[in-house]
């Protein structure tokens, strides 16, 4: 059994504290790059302080009289015990604490700043001086003036008005009452037909000339889609008229990707049809007093039209995550576009959406509401 050779309590001169960082431990070999010291504050409380290159720890020390804690030091050549009296302390890492030692202010060597800059300092220094003095505002007057300004005010809550499919400005008009799905949407309500039989001529030279549909360089959506109706056993008005479809829809997507500040007067969104350029232009950008603009609600008009004629054209079935790419917008809001049109997304795969009757609930949106 060892022997105690020695008892060291605490005394004014020196003193032990064991500390616990509450966010961790000291790494290997940092320990020389620590700054540590114990201090008193006002009411004689003794805390810890111990600073790194950027991080201030500090804590209260913990001494309990009902008990007292040693720290045991074992000499196994001796077999003697060293017992040594010690607190506790748990630090944590301080953000902002005010040094009361130090008694630095900001605000007064800010002061002092100024006045020697206009006693001693340049022309330039000077007048920069006086104006920040000018623009610095007085926190407790503006906050005072605020409250006032507050109490006067009054807000009259308006009813919140639901936007209704029938007043939409920018979704083509839809028929609930229809018994088939060609009837849900009138492709003459989206497309005229005497602006989609200019597209006729270059519809059919895809269809009886058997030219690729490469050749022509559109979005990987169109060509897509077109490939698959030149497969399909249909009339050959049908695919024609469904071809001519995907060329304005390939013109649409062309438009929506161009940058806006690039449809300036000369811009022209479609080059082979002066009715299909004519038409884009006009319903798809607002006229103002600065020239043509396409704000963010005639993008969504866009989308809409899109989704609308590819299902026309294309058996009532979308497949908008090959859209949404041509379109560089994200897919979570072309299958929303596509809710709010009545469509609903396949069972089977949830980046295809279809026409289907009988049509869901109308979907029915906030008027403050921000499509995403």
């Amino acid at each position: 059994m060892p022997i105690i050779e020695e008892i060291v309590t605490k005394s004014s001169n020196s003193k032990a504290v064991i500390v616990d960082f509450e966010n961790g431990k000291i790494e290997p070999g940092q320990e020389n790059t620590l700054k540590t010291g114990m201090y008193k504050d006002k009411e004689c409380r003794e805390f810890v302080s111990i600073s790194s290159e950027k991080v201030l720890y500090t804590g209260d020390v913990c001494s309990d009289e009902e008990y007292t804690s040693f720290i045991m030091v074992h000499n196994e050549e001796n077999n003697t015990v060293k017992l040594i009296e010690v607190d506790h302390c748990s630090v944590a890492p301080q953000i902002y604490k005010e040094n009361s030692m130090l008694n630095y202010s900001m605000e007064s060597m800010d002061k002092s700043v100024s006045e020697l800059n206009k006693q001693f300092g340049s022309k330039k220094a000077k007048r920069a001086t006086e104006q920040r003095e000018r623009m610095t505002m007085n926190i407790d007057a503006v906050k005072e003036q605020v409250e006032k300004t507050a109490e006067k005010t009054s807000v009259e809550n308006a009813p919140v008005q639901t936007v209704q499919e029938e007043d939409s400005l920018y979704r083509p008009k839809i028929n609930r009452d229809a018994s088939t799905r060609d009837g849900v949407y009138d492709l003459d309500d989206v497309i005229p037909n005497g602006v989609l039989d200019t597209l006729i001529p270059q519809a059919s030279a895809v269809l009886n000339s058997g030219d690729s549909v490469d050749e022509y360089q559109l979005t990987p959506f169109c060509t897509d889609s077109i490939k698959k109706i030149l497969s399909l056993n249909t009339p050959e008005e049908i695919k024609v008229r469904n071809i001519a479809i995907f060329f304005y829809i390939n013109y649409l997507i062309k438009f929506m990707n161009t940058p806006f500040k690039n449809i300036t007067k000369r811009y022209v969104a479609c080059d082979i049809s002066q009715e299909v350029n004519r038409h884009i232009l006009d319903n798809f950008c607002v006229y103002t007093q600065n020239g043509r603009t396409r704000p963010i609600h005639m993008k969504d008009k866009c989308l809409c039209y899109i989704i609308v004629l590819a299902a026309i054209a294309k058996e009532y079935e979308v497949n908008v995550a090959l859209l949404s790419k041509d379109l560089k917008i994200g897919l979570k809001k072309a299958v929303e576009i596509s809710k709010i049109l009545a469509f609903n997304t396949s069972s089977k795969d949830k980046s295809i959406v279809t026409l289907n009757l009988p049509l869901p609930a109308p979907v029915t949106f906030n008027s403050k509401r921000k499509m995403k």
